[in-house]
């Protein structure tokens, strides 16, 4: 067992950077500066969280418990009348990462990370994530402003805009990571911490519409691509040098990526099997009929209609067992327009991936997909099968974790998971873990 004392520690989060695909591109020369730093550290392939989406493995990685209690299960959730309500960090339900370090007189610093908006106030700075509506909704303290907006700080490159003007969407990539870069450089220079966590948003921003231009050299994002996650890696390697020997370094992704086949609408594969119906031409979960007995959420999340939960609902809770192995045999009964291979990989109840007090929030069912269907909750769609601007998507294989300095180790009859860092990070800085941390210390 590593022994450390009072280290700082620097986290760089790289959002969807899958593991397999930095291995390649060192190994191909593409991220001389990631490659550098493998020699002097560990890297390690992990799996990320149930349904596979940024705002529950991050909230999972920020809190080190599973979403039954943390209470993030997904980016959107509804009320009883199935209004929808967009998740942010006023939901969470377990202690955030940066108020325990704060509680051990540890000075935070982070910006971007998912799940940080609107931002707490905490010992040290926070700049929220791409929920902030604007700079000035995004940072702790107010008086962060002026200096973000000074370097042209982009809350978020908007991704509505790769459906309509690509090179403009690119644009804004390029000046989002430029700018956070120059964010986090002033701050390590001029503010004191024991923490440092930047998160890079535009790597899942490029890998969504651009995942077919990485290996396609006559695709005309191509160059694009490669010059991004060049800039990536740069930015790497001004991190790893601008670091003293003292501060420990970490670099973690949430996820992997692979190519979208389809995405495929799961609210519409109800409505054709009869258990979602919308008395009027639908504009939102909210027109559901109550003759209803299930529906959606992104991705792949299935309720009932259950009564005395939904204002309209209409499944009497002692016949959900039966409706939802019916719902589970229909799922695994949805095949692939053109090749007919399932599109789903696996339907889980909540209690089988969840345990803790917020069961009961979670969705009946999570349907998680075979790599390829990307899966969809959209209202009034016509069509089950879709293909979009998005040409890449989320998989739970292949999140990556890297230490400098050290060796990570795989736990016994244990896959390595994003719920495994946050003790890693206690590790690291010398701190006793916390025993609510459902994870392991991934150092040897």
């Amino acid at each position: 067992m590593t022994t450390l004392r009072d280290k700082r520690l620097f986290v760089l989060g790289i959002d969807g950077v899958p593991y397999s695909f930095v291995q390649e591109a060192c190994q191909k020369g593409q991220m001389p500066h990631f490659q550098r730093l493998i020699r002097q550290g560990s890297l390690m392939k992990m799996n990320s969280v149930l349904p596979v989406i940024s705002s529950v493995a991050w909230a999972t990685f920020s809190t080190g418990v599973n979403p039954a209690k943390h209470g993030i299960f997904g980016f959107t959730d509804r009320d009883p009348e199935l209004h929808p309500i967009v998740v942010t960090s006023s939901r969470l339900r377990a202690q955030s990462l940066w108020r325990r370090l704060n509680e051990r007189q540890k000075r935070v610093i982070a910006i971007n990370v998912p799940g940080t908006y609107p931002p707490d106030s905490i010992e040290g700075i926070l700049i929220g994530d791409f929920l902030s509506p604007t700079v000035e909704k995004a940072t702790y303290p107010a008086s962060l402003v002026p200096l973000l907006k000074s370097l042209n700080y982009l809350v978020d490159a908007e991704p509505w805009l790769a459906h309509r003007d690509q090179t403009a969407f690119l644009a804004e990539i390029f000046q989002a990571l430029r700018a956070r870069g120059k964010l986090a450089f002033r701050l390590l220079e001029e503010q004191e911490w024991d923490f440092f966590m930047l998160h890079i948003m535009e790597t899942d921003r490029m890998n969504h519409f651009f995942w077919d231009a990485k290996d396609d050299t006559l695709h005309p994002r191509h160059r694009d691509f490669c010059e991004f996650y060049t800039r990536v890696d740069e930015l790497i390697g001004q991190v790893a040098d601008t670091l003293d020997d003292d501060t420990q370094l970490m670099i973690l992704s949430d996820h992997g990526f692979c190519d979208i086949r389809y995405e495929v609408d799961l609210n519409r594969y109800l409505t054709e099997l009869g258990y979602l119906r919308f008395k009027k031409a639908a504009q939102s979960l909210s027109d559901l009929d109550p003759s209803s007995v299930a529906y959606s959420l992104t991705p792949g999340r299935i309720y009932l209609n259950l009564k005395g939960r939904e204002t309209g609902g209409s499944v009497d809770p002692q016949d959900a067992p039966q409706l939802l192995d019916e719902l589970k045999d229909a799922l695994y009964e949805l095949k692939g327009p053109e090749s007919g291979d399932p599109v789903i990989q696996r339907v889980y109840t909540r209690a089988e991936i969840y345990q803790g007090p917020l069961l009961s929030q979670a969705a009946e069912l999570i349907a998680h997909p075979q790599n390829g269907y990307d899966l969809k909750a959209g209202i009034g769609n016509e069509g089950l099968f879709q293909r979009t601007a998005r040409t890449g998507m989320h998989t739970y294989e292949e999140a990556l974790v890297y230490v400098r300095g050290h060796k990570l180790h795989e736990m016994a009859n244990k896959q390595p998971s994003i719920l495994d860092v946050a003790p890693t990070i206690f590790a690291l800085m010398g701190l006793t873990i916390p025993h609510e941390f459902e994870g392991g210390n991934l150092l040897e």
